[in-house]
């Protein structure tokens, strides 16, 4: 495990417990056959709490490896911004069809470096899927 395994798993096993008191705290539990607001927060804390415990326990079972270093791979993140700030400045004036293509066909050239004809067979279907789910599954005018 890597060191940055104890930390986020601490960090996790910290919120779920928070999650889980403040749901017990604030909102009212209900019955098995009348649930009420805080029942599903409280089973959300017990999950979070019970597998941040479990990474815990196993990151300090293993001994610490080093970071892997990076090399090549950072320069993805500044073009993964680009793309993201690209879409969410465009979405509006260009439409969801449109922007939703670009910023798939982007992400799968540019960063994956996934052949054409994978990325733009990927590129539509994701847009027709996603197109179809939210306008006529969802009823979310686009």
């Amino acid at each position: 495990m890597r060191y940055s395994d104890r930390i986020s798993g601490l960090f996790l096993l910290v919120f779920g417990l928070f999650v889980l008191l403040h749901s017990l705290r604030t909102l009212p539990l209900g019955t098995k056959y009348e649930p009420e607001a805080g029942l599903f927060p409280f089973l959300i804390g017990i999950v979070m709490t019970g597998l941040a415990l479990a990474m815990v326990i196993q990151a300090f079972q293993e001994k610490v490896q080093k970071l892997p270093q990076l090399g090549s791979h950072w320069r993805k993140i500044p073009f993964s911004a680009a793309g993201i700030l690209f879409y969410i400045f465009f979405l509006e004036s260009g439409g969801f069809l449109l922007c939703t293509f670009l910023f798939v066909l982007f992400y799968l050239k540019a960063i994956e470096r996934v052949r054409w004809a994978g990325s733009l067979l990927f590129s539509i279907s994701t847009v027709f899927a996603t197109y179809f789910s939210l306008n006529y599954l969802l009823g979310v005018p686009l």
